[in-house]
């Protein structure tokens, strides 16, 4: 076999290596996109499940219930304690729209964030307030996202969920 011969195949053996390694190197890069949102949306769950946690111990619960329900009668230590909540909450919904912006959140996972913040702004009379002193401290585009939400969500008053809860049990809906 001459020179050229060898040559030949040597390319050919050197374009098919070539070809397999892209390949390899195209499926690497679609599995590290796949863990990289993986671990996004965990962290996201993780972050927004201790904070509903934190929401549940007793203390905290009477006051996000106050807020909810009767925010003028917090006391100016109530007051910042509510305020640091939001903000954390706030913190975390900035998080949120950061992420969909640059693509890492799924439809999915934005739809049920817009669907809570929504039913948050729109419930709560306090935590609109808490917004309107403390949206300064935001990033502007999320603070007009969150401007806009507000805006589409007009307040209402706190329903009463123990009441809902007694007539759902009631009803017989959920047996």
């Amino acid at each position: 076999m001459s020179l050229e011969g060898l040559a030949s195949i040597a390319a050919i053996v050197g374009n098919f290596a070539l070809t397999l390694t892209l390949v390899y190197v195209a499926l690497q890069v679609r599995q590290a996109d796949r863990n990289q949102r993986a671990a996004i949306q965990q962290g996201r769950a993780n972050r927004l499940t201790e904070h509903i946690m934190k929401l549940s111990e007793p203390g905290w619960a009477e006051l996000m219930s106050k807020a909810a329900v009767r925010p003028e009668a917090l006391s100016s230590a109530e007051l910042d304690q509510f305020l640091n909540i939001c903000r954390a909450a706030y913190v975390s919904a900035e998080d949120s729209f950061l992420q969909h912006k640059a693509g890492l959140l799924d439809k999915g996972s934005w739809r049920g964030f817009v669907a809570g913040a929504t039913g948050q702004m729109a419930g709560s009379l306090g935590i609109r307030a808490a917004w309107r002193l403390t949206s300064e401290q935001f990033d502007p585009e999320f603070a007009a996202f969150m401007d806009d939400l507000m805006a589409k969500s007009p307040a209402h008053p706190q329903k009463d969920r123990l009441a809902m809860w007694v007539s759902l049990l009631e009803s017989g809906v959920v047996a």
